[in-house]
């Protein structure tokens, strides 16, 4: 007997998202789809049967629950679990059993599951109900509090960054004890390292006459008094003395109360980098000089952000003195042959010879970085910088005063905090970075194949009928090795140009032809074929036959599509394909559809079975012109028997157009955005 469960109004105001479901077939998943959403829940249900669904489904999207059916050969219970605590920390797991007997009890506990739920009847289902809901909120709460604490971690990180690249001496105290020491402390004290200091008592570390003075001083910051004032006193250690003007600040680490203790920097003023004036003569010379053979030779303007509020906050001097220990940090880090002036109040400006553009890019964001991070301190004040930069390839025929002028014009617009605070200027730049961004994504898409970090997503296309909408539009995804994302039109371009096309068409459509033999359910999957497959037509026609052979799904789940202008370009080639995929079950699809003016009369040439029209006729549905050519061609289409698809649709209104025009399907973000899994609509069916 299931008693009845009583849900908390916050449960079903904030529990939505998507369920993964792992059974042997996909009628569980629908089951529990209709029940959830006649319930008033907005989720939807995605269905795998095995463990490669399961991994494919964890790595590319984020499900907020599974539920898995008891006694699975394709995907035990334990190797579930372990996949979703290797892949997913955190997914609450639900085992599905008809009685949820005891022994299913145990069996879920015991490999981590949350709790076991049935579909038998509807008392078991409302049980399912509250246990999914419960489950779904919690695990919201949990992502929540998970990205909060990443949140304070990269603070805490980033603060211990700072007091570890920090040019003046900073140490921390907990509880009286050093917590955290940085090299200039260690060095202040005579120390190789800061590990000789790291977990004594701070006073140890002071004068034995001014313990006392300096222990009442830590208890009062403590409680509140005297934080941010400066103390003089006497640090010793290993017999080693430094009388100094400290800082004291009260802090907090890992919630507890702590003191952070800085010694401002007193040291005299670095050596500046040259005056403005003759700085700008130093660079024009090193602009001439020859670059070693091989090597790309380039000049960096490098902008200090909000320099006017630096000297506003800090006053001229010590300004300047912050831009002069910028330049000193630069110089740690060039070569010999590289060259550094000052180029204006705010700006320096390099001439540096590497390798190739992306050394030189390379150096240009270290360098950022570098500045970024560190604390630069004058005798009266610390300041921390961000810098912007900008990158000129010199090829040796450039006009300096040219050349500096549209690089001083190009940094002194690059805001503050941008996103790409390192712009590249030049024709002969723009010719180097589209080699090596090409060369660059044709070896990760390589790699990917390598690897498996090819992914599918899936874009439904929506039926305008009224009958469920089980047509999904394949597209591709790629996985760097950080597990991020990047969109066909990203790499797609590049792979063509090195000739990859043909081996991408075959890895997708061999995915698919297994995604379709495995789920036997009622799903059509559109692929995309290249113009080098079509060109190159009867081997892929072989290859696919032998595919085919080896894979039992429904005729006419597999649709090929082409674009127009690629069949019009090998028009007998996709007469041949066309005939042979009928012959095998298989529908083809012409796409980017009617731009051509004999576009109609290619349908009486190409027996195809859907037609996806040129997304110029989403874009100017508005043009009369336009929509009365449409209407002509989907005419044409109907009398032929061909399916019709409108893409790119993102307004409803147009949407309601294309139904009035008698056009069968649509599909854009504007119907829905692509996923990682087939998620199927089921609305119509939960009645």
């Amino acid at each position: 007997m299931v008693g009845l469960v009583v849900m908390p109004t916050e449960l079903i105001q904030t529990a939505s998202g998507v369920l993964l479901v792992l059974s042997a077939v996909e009628d569980a998943a629908l089951r529990i789809e209709r029940y959830l959403r006649n319930q008033g829940h907005p989720m939807r249900t995605a269905w795998i049967c095995d463990l490669e669904d399961l991994e494919d489904a964890l790595r590319g999207s984020l499900p907020d629950i599974l539920l898995c059916e008891r006694g699975l050969k394709a995907a035990p219970l334990e190797k579930v679990a372990g996949l979703c605590r290797d892949l997913l920390p955190g997914l609450p797991i639900l085992l599905i059993d008809p009685e949820r007997t005891s022994d299913a009890l145990s069996e879920a506990f015991a490999a981590g599951a949350q709790d076991v739920v049935s579909i038998k009847d509807p008392p078991h289902l409302r049980h399912l109900e509250g246990v999914v809901l419960r489950e779904v909120v919690t695990y919201n709460h949990l992502r929540d509090l998970q990205r909060t604490r990443a949140r304070l971690e990269e603070f805490e990180s980033r603060d211990r960054r700072l007091t570890q690249s920090a040019t003046v001496p900073i140490v921390r105290i907990q509880e009286g004890i050093v917590t955290e020491a940085n090299p200039p402390f260690a060095a202040l004290l005579a120390q190789e390292d800061t590990t000789s200091l790291l977990g004594m008592p701070f006073v140890d570390l002071v004068a034995s006459e001014q313990r006392s003075r300096i222990k009442d001083r830590l208890r009062q910051i403590i409680n509140g008094k005297h934080s941010g004032e400066t103390l003089s006193l006497a640090l010793q250690a290993s017999g080693h003395t430094a009388k100094v003007t400290a800082r004291l600040t009260l802090d907090s680490a890992d919630g507890e109360p702590g003191i952070e203790f800085v010694v401002p920097h007193q040291e005299p003023t670095t050596e500046a980098a040259g005056s403005a004036r003759n700085g700008r003569a130093v660079l024009v010379a090193a602009m001439g000089a020859a670059a070693a053979d091989k090597h790309l030779r380039a000049i960096i303007l490098v902008k200090l952000d909000c320099y006017g509020e630096l000297e506003r906050r800090i006053g001229f001097v010590d300004a300047e003195e912050v831009r002069n220990l910028v330049a000193a940090d630069i110089r740690e880090h060039l070569a010999e042959t590289d060259t550094l002036a000052i180029f204006a109040d705010d700006e320096l400006g390099l001439v540096i010879e590497r390798p190739d553009i992306s050394g030189i890019e390379e150096f240009a964001n270290t360098m950022r970085a570098g500045i970024g991070r560190k604390i630069f301190a004058t005798p009266r004040h610390e300041a921390q910088v961000t810098a912007s930069a900008a990158i000129y390839p010199l090829s040796n025929g450039e006009n300096p005063d040219t050349v500096l002028q549209e690089l001083a014009q190009r940094v002194r617009t690059l805001p503050p905090g941008s996103s790409d605070p390192v712009a590249i200027l030049g024709a002969t730049a723009k010719e180097k970075i589209a080699e090596r961004d090409t060369r660059r994504i044709v070896t990760n898409v390589r790699k990917a194949l390598e690897d498996g970090r090819l992914k599918l997503a899936y874009q439904v296309i929506s039926n305008l009928e009224g009958t469920t909408n089980d047509r999904f539009d394949i597209l591709l995804r790629m996985l760097d090795e950080a597990g991020h994302e990047t969109h066909a039109a990203e790499f797609l371009p590049q792979a063509r140009q090195a000739g990859m096309m043909r081996t991408i068409d075959r890895w997708v459509v061999a995915r698919v032809v297994k995604l379709l033999a495995k789920r036997k359910g009622g799903e059509i999957l559109f692929t995309k074929l290249s113009e080098d497959s079509i060109a190159d037509v009867e081997p892929f026609i072989q290859w696919l036959g032998s595919q085919l052979e080896a894979a039992a799904f429904k005729p006419h789940s597999l649709v090929l599509e082409a674009q127009e202008a690629t069949v019009l370009m090998h028009l007998r080639k996709a007469r041949n394909l066309c005939e042979a995929l009928h012959n095998a079950g298989v529908d083809f699809a012409i796409e980017q559809f009617g731009i051509d003016p004999g576009a109609a009369k290619l349908l009486d040439y190409l027996p195809v079975q859907y037609v996806k029209f040129h997304p110029d006729y989403t874009r100017e549905f508005a043009n009369t012109a336009r929509q009365r050519r449409l209407k002509e061609l989907l005419s044409a289409a109907r009398t032929r028997n061909a399916r019709t698809i409108i893409s790119y649709v993102e307004d409803p209104s147009v949407m309601a157009g294309m139904w009035q025009l008698g056009a069968n399907f649509v599909q854009g973000f504007g119907v829905r955005t692509p996923e990682s899994m087939i998620v199927r609509d089921t609305l119509e069916k939960a009645r």
